[in-house]
């Protein structure tokens, strides 16, 4: 199920957590600057071009990321191929940033088996070969994506419109109920451009 947005917000949760599947929504175009070019003879060219209008990016996320938690501490995604980014839009697009903010009264560290605080969590969530930490994605406005190939999606439709995401963490000195409703630790806001900004 996908809610259209402006911007991408995923909230993610232990047992359950509360997360928006969303699509960025259409906002006006805004009308495009008409120049001419002076000609001498009897030929002109000129120039046809397209690009994506701002604003009007289609994409889905998950609304869930529900972690189970062991009694190690350990976090696991019990059915992780549900975990998807998908692009609807009929142009490619690219996921720029990853910001996690933490939901009280969780906090976000490095290590939280290392960690005295109560109701600590560290987590990673991205493609299975590049899970981008959690922590880090809560510092100086997230983490920058914009390089990074494996962030890439293809048009819808592609056959590579969909990134599958991994997500696994720990917790640790839980005072939270992590009965059947779950606890919501922290939201992920998502942020995406047209293209592939792939280096």
């Amino acid at each position: 199920m996908g809610q259209q947005l402006n911007r991408t917000r995923q909230y993610v949760g232990m047992t359950a957590c509360a997360l928006g599947t969303l699509s960025a929504l259409m906002a006006p175009v805004s009308a495009f600057a008409t120049t001419t070019t002076e000609v001498t003879g009897n030929e002109g060219t000129t120039e046809v071009t397209v690009k994506a209008a701002e604003g009007n990016i289609v994409f889905e996320v998950p609304t869930v990321i529900p972690f189970a938690a062991g009694g190690d501490g350990s976090l696991i995604v019990p059915d992780s191929e549900t975990l998807q980014i998908s692009n609807k839009s009929i142009f490619a697009i690219h996921v720029t940033n990853m910001e996690v903010t933490q939901e009280d009264p969780w906090t976000l560290v490095k290590d939280a088996l290392d960690s005295d605080e109560s109701n600590s969590i560290d987590f990673k969530v991205g493609p299975e070969t590049d899970e981008k930490d959690a922590y880090n994605a809560s510092q100086n406005g997230g983490t920058d994506l914009s390089g990074n190939a494996k962030w890439d999606m293809g048009y819808l439709g592609s056959g590579t419109e969909s990134l599958n995401l991994s997500a696994s963490g720990h917790i640790s000195h839980v005072t939270e109920d992590l009965s059947a409703d779950g606890s919501k630790v922290a939201t992920i806001t998502w942020t995406v451009e047209a293209g592939q900004h792939h280096v």
